[in-house]
C-alpha cells in the first residue's frame, strides 16, 4: 500500500514537473530581458558582450568611446553596439563631463554604464512589479498580429485607446511574466488602441492575465557605488516614469530616485534629503541630458537661446511651471542674428552666476559694452528680480518692454544739440526686427538725421544740406560694429569723395560711446578740397569748417586757386564777376564776388564734377573741355545789336588781349567786323592810319585810358557801349543798337556824324576842300570839287 502510494506520488510529481517545464518552455528563450535578448527581432547574444573562448582579442578593445573617463572594459563592451548607429551613444556621468570640483586630487571621479544599468534584466519591473505599470488592461492571444519581418514589428490591438504617449516604452503581453517589447509606433500613442512593437510577439506568452506598459530603462533596483575616497553608497532605486512620482528625482520624503541616490554634494536632491527641491517631478534628462554625461547645459534646461514659445527641446522655454514665462520673445534676433551674449541682459545670472536658477525667478541685469542698468517691464505671470544690485529695475506689468537701456538709445535722449532720440526707445520684447530698425534708437533718416556734430549738414535732405548716406562714413550696422559702445567710422573706399580720406588720422576706427563732443578732424577728403589734390582739414561739429572759402577760394579777396579765376572774380583784375555767372546751377546769384555765394544745389556741389552753367548773362553760352564759347563776355559785342550768338571762343587756360575778343587779327584789337554785319562799324575809319588814327581811349576814355588796359571794369563787358571823349576831344553820343550818332564832334569841326555812314563826315563836312580856301590853297587847288585824302 505504502509502495503504491509512493509510486503514485513519484508519478504525479513527475507529471507536475513535466507540466511546469512545458509551461516554462516559452520563457526559456527569454532568460534575459529586452532589449538585450536573443529573440526574433532583437538578436543580441551573450557573445556580443562576453569574451568567449578562442577569441584572442575581444572586439570591444578597439571601439571608440566619447569621453576619456569612459575608457573601461565594461563601458567599451556597451560602446561596441552603442556607437551612435546601431544604438544611441551616450557619455557617462564623470568629472570630465560634469564637474571636476570634487576629488580632483584623487584623479577625479567616474561612473560606468553598469553603475546605473543592469544590462540583463529590467530590474524595476521585476522588483517592484505592478507599481511600475503605467497602463494595463485585458489582453488575449488573438490580439497579437503577425510579425512583419521587413519592419521587424508586430501589431498589437488593445481593448481601448491609451491615455498617454507611450512611444519608446515597453509592452508586456502578460503582466505576470517579465517579457518586454519596445513600442515603436505610432509616434504618439495617445488615444490609440493599435500599436506596433519591436520583434516577434509569442502568442504562447499571452496567458490571459492582461497587458501592462512600463517605463523600462534597464535601471537597477539597487545602486552600489564606491567613491574615489573609498566610501560607498548602497541605495534602493525606484524609477517608474520620466516625470511625476518615482521619476529621477520627485522630491518626496524617500530619496530613491536614480538621479539622487548617489549625490552628497549637489545643491539639490542630496541622498540624505538635505538638498532643496528643484523642478520637482520634472524629467531630469530634459536639462541634464544623457548624451552630455548629465551635465546641466543651457540647451538642456531651455533653448540656448529659447526661440519657440513652448517647452520643446532643444529650442524651447524653461519648464513653464518653473518661471511662468510663456514667450521666447526676441531671443533669436538678439542672440543668433545680432550675436549679443546672454549676459548683456542677464548679467551675474548666466551659467554658474549667483542669481542663476534662483527659485523660479527670471533675473534681469543689463550690462552691455560698459553700459549698465535699465528697466524691464515683463510678463504679468512671471516673477523678475535684478541681478545687478538694483541698477536694473524690473516689474511684472505685462508690457514686456525694455527701456532706458543703451542698446535701444538711452544715451541718445539728450545732448549738446538737443535730442537725437529715436522713435521707439522702449521696444516690445515680442516684436520683430522692426522694433530695432534704423531710426528707432536714434535719428537715422535723411528727413530726420541726428543733430549731433555735423550730421544735419551732411545727412539731412532739407534744402542746403547734402543728404549723403550713412554708410559713406559709417560701416554697415549688420557688420558687428553697431551697438558696441563705440561710434564706429569707416570711410568708404568705393566712393571717390571719401576714398583715401581720414578721420582723426585713420580711415576707420571708433570714437567712444555716443553721443560725444570729442570730435576730431576729417582730412584728405575730396569733400573738403579745392577739387584737386589740395585738402582742407575740417572739424566735425564746427559749422565754419564747411563754409564757402574754407575748402577753396570763393570771393574777390580769396579767389579759387587757378589764375583765370583771379582774373574773373578777383579784386586785382577788377571784374569781380559773381560765382553764379559761370556756376549758376550750383550757387545762388550775388551782385558780384565781394560777398559769399549760397549753395543752390548740394547735389551738384562736391560731386566730383566741375559744373559750369552760365547764367542769363550768357544764356546761350557753352563750356566744353576748357573752352568757353557763344558767350557775350568773350565776343565782339555785336550781340548787343542783334541778340545773335557771339562767335568768340575763349580757352580757360590761355591769356587773352583786346584782339582776342574784338578786332580779331588786328594788332591792337580795334573792332574790324564788316560795317552793318550785323551793326554799323566806323572803327576802321576812325582808327585808320589814313585818317586821324585815333586810339581807343579817344572815344572810350572811361573804359580804357591807354588803349591797352581796362580803366573801369564796370564799363567793360557790361552789355553797354560806354562812349566818352578823352582830353581835348569832345562830342555827344546818342545810342542806337545798329549805329548811334555823334554831334558836336570836335575833331570834325563840331559837325554831327552817323556811325557807320561814310558820307556823313566826308571831306568838306568839316571845312572847305576847294580853291576857295585861304592862303595858297587857290594856287595848289585848281578845281572847286573835292579831292581825295592821301597820306602825308
Amino acid at each position: 500500500m505504502i509502495r503504491n502510494i509512493m509510486k503514485r506520488i513519484k508519478i504525479e510529481g513527475f507529471v507536475a514537473l513535466l507540466l511546469f517545464g512545458m509551461l516554462m518552455l516559452p520563457l526559456a528563450s527569454h532568460a534575459l530581458d529586452a532589449p538585450h535578448i536573443n529573440t526574433p527581432g532583437y538578436n543580441i547574444s551573450c557573445g556580443n558582450c562576453h569574451w568567449t573562448s578562442g577569441v584572442a582579442t575581444p572586439p570591444w578593445n578597439s571601439v571608440t568611446y566619447p569621453d576619456a573617463n569612459d575608457n573601461t572594459v565594461n563601458n567599451r563592451r556597451c560602446y561596441l553596439c552603442h556607437d551612435g548607429a546601431t544604438a544611441p551613444i551616450q557619455k557617462t556621468h564623470s568629472s570630465t563631463t560634469t564637474s571636476a570640483t570634487y576629488w580632483a586630487t584623487l584623479g577625479g571621479w567616474q561612473t560606468e554604464c553598469i553603475s546605473c544599468h543592469n544590462p540583463h534584466e529590467q530590474r524595476q519591473t521585476r522588483m517592484w512589479t505592478t507599481q511600475t505599470h503605467l497602463a494595463s488592461g485585458s489582453f488575449t492571444a488573438p490580439s497579437v498580429g503577425s510579425w512583419v519581418t521587413s519592419t521587424n514589428q508586430t501589431q498589437i490591438t488593445l481593448p481601448a485607446g491609451l491615455a498617454a504617449n507611450y512611444n519608446g516604452y515597453y509592452f508586456m503581453p502578460d503582466k505576470k511574466y517579465p517579457v518586454f517589447y519596445k513600442i515603436k509606433a505610432p509616434a504618439d500613442t495617445t488615444g490609440q488602441s493599435i500599436i506596433q512593437v519591436k520583434g516577434k510577439v509569442e502568442t504562447s506568452l499571452v496567458l490571459g492575465n492582461g497587458y501592462a506598459i512600463v517605463y523600462a530603462q534597464n535601471v537597477k533596483d539597487l545602486v552600489t557605488y564606491v567613491k574615489p575616497d573609498g566610501t560607498s553608497i548602497n541605495k534602493i532605486v525606484k524609477l517608474y516614469r520620466p516625470t511625476g512620482a518615482n521619476n529621477g528625482a520627485d522630491g518626496d520624503a524617500t530619496y530613491d530616485g536614480i538621479c539622487e541616490v548617489c549625490h552628497t554634494a549637489t545643491t539639490y536632491y542630496k541622498n540624505d534629503g538635505s538638498g532643496g527641491a528643484h523642478n520637482t517631478g520634472a524629467n531630469c534628462a530634459q536639462c541634464h541630458d544623457h548624451i552630455g554625461g548629465f551635465k546641466p547645459a543651457c540647451g538642456g534646461c531651455h533653448g540656448n537661446p529659447p526661440t519657440v514659445s513652448n517647452q520643446s527641446q532643444p529650442n524651447g522655454l524653461v519648464w513653464i511651471t518653473s518661471t511662468r514665462s510663456a514667450s521666447a520673445g526676441a531671443h533669436n534676433l538678439h542672440v543668433n542674428t545680432d550675436a549679443i551674449a546672454c549676459s548683456a541682459c542677464h548679467v551675474n545670472s548666466v551659467g554658474s552666476g549667483p542669481t542663476h536658477n534662483n527659485a523660479r525667478t527670471i533675473s534681469m541685469g543689463f550690462s552691455f559694452n560698459g553700459a549698465t542698468g535699465g528697466t524691464y517691464n515683463g510678463q504679468a505671470a512671471a516673477i523678475y528680480n535684478s541681478s545687478d544690485g538694483g541698477l536694473t529695475t524690473t516689474s511684472s506689468g505685462g508690457a514686456m518692454q525694455c527701456s532706458n537701456i543703451y542698446c535701444h538709445g538711452s544715451t541718445m535722449a539728450a545732448g549738446a544739440w538737443g535730442t537725437d532720440a529715436g522713435t521707439n526707445r522702449a521696444p516690445n520684447w515680442t516684436t520683430n526686427a522692426a522694433a530695432g530698425a534704423c531710426g528707432t534708437c536714434h535719428k537715422a533718416t535723411a528727413a530726420n538725421p541726428p543733430a549731433s556734430g555735423s550730421h544735419i549738414k551732411h545727412a539731412s535732405s532739407a534744402a542746403g544740406n547734402y543728404n549723403v548716406s550713412c554708410d559713406l562714413c559709417h560701416p554697415s550696422a549688420a557688420s558687428g560694429t553697431h551697438v558696441n559702445a563705440n561710434v564706429e567710422y569707416s570711410l568708404s573706399t568705393s566712393d571717390p569723395r571719401t576714398n583715401g580720406g581720414l578721420y582723426n588720422g585713420s580711415a576707420s576706427g571708433g570714437t567712444g560711446l555716443a553721443p560725444s563732443t570729442n570730435f576730431k578732424n576729417c582730412t584728405n577728403l575730396y569733400c573738403h578740397s579745392t577739387g584737386t589734390a589740395t585738402y582742407y582739414s575740417a572739424s566735425w561739429g564746427s559749422a565754419g569748417s564747411g563754409a564757402c572759402g574754407t575748402c577753396h577760394g570763393a570771393n574777390a579777396t580769396a579767389t579759387p586757386s587757378s589764375v583765370r579765376h583771379g582774373q574773373h572774380v578777383g579784386n586785382a583784375q577788377g571784374y569781380k564777376f559773381s560765382c553764379s555767372k559761370c556756376h549758376d546751377s550750383v550757387v545762388m546769384a550775388t551782385a558780384d564776388s565781394t560777398g559769399w555765394a549760397t549753395i543752390k544745389s548740394t547735389t551738384l556741389h562736391v560731386d566730383g564734377t566741375k559744373n559750369v552753367k552760365f547764367d542769363i548773362y550768357n544764356s546761350i553760352g557753352n563750356y566744353a573741355g576748357s573752352n568757353c564759347s557763344a558767350i557775350y563776355c568773350h565776343s565782339a559785342g555785336t550781340a548787343v545789336a542783334t541778340g545773335a550768338a557771339p562767335v568768340a571762343s575763349a580757352d580757360w587756360n590761355t591769356t587773352m588781349n583786346c584782339a582776342g575778343c574784338h578786332g580779331i587779327g588786328t594788332s591792337d584789337g580795334r573792332p574790324n567786323y564788316a560795317n552793318y554785319t550785323p551793326k554799323a562799324n566806323s572803327h576802321m575809319a576812325v582808327e585808320s592810319t589814313t585818317h586821324a588814327n585815333h586810339p581807343c581811349q579817344t572815344c572810350h576814355f572811361t573804359t580804357t585810358s591807354n588803349g591797352t588796359s581796362i580803366t573801369s571794369f564796370s564799363r567793360h563787358v557790361n552789355k553797354s557801349y560806354d562812349v566818352a571823349p578823352w582830353g581835348s576831344a569832345s562830342f555827344s553820343y546818342t545810342f542806337n543798337a545798329t549805329g548811334g550818332t555823334c554831334s558836336a564832334v570836335s575833331c570834325h569841326g563840331g559837325n554831327p556824324g552817323v556811325w557807320g555812314s561814310s558820307g556823313s563826315l566826308g571831306c568838306g563836312s568839316c571845312h572847305a576842300v576847294n580853291n576857295t580856301l585861304l592862303g595858297q590853297h587857290s594856287n595848289h587847288w585848281a578845281t572847286a570839287g573835292f579831292g581825295t585824302l592821301v597820306p602825308a
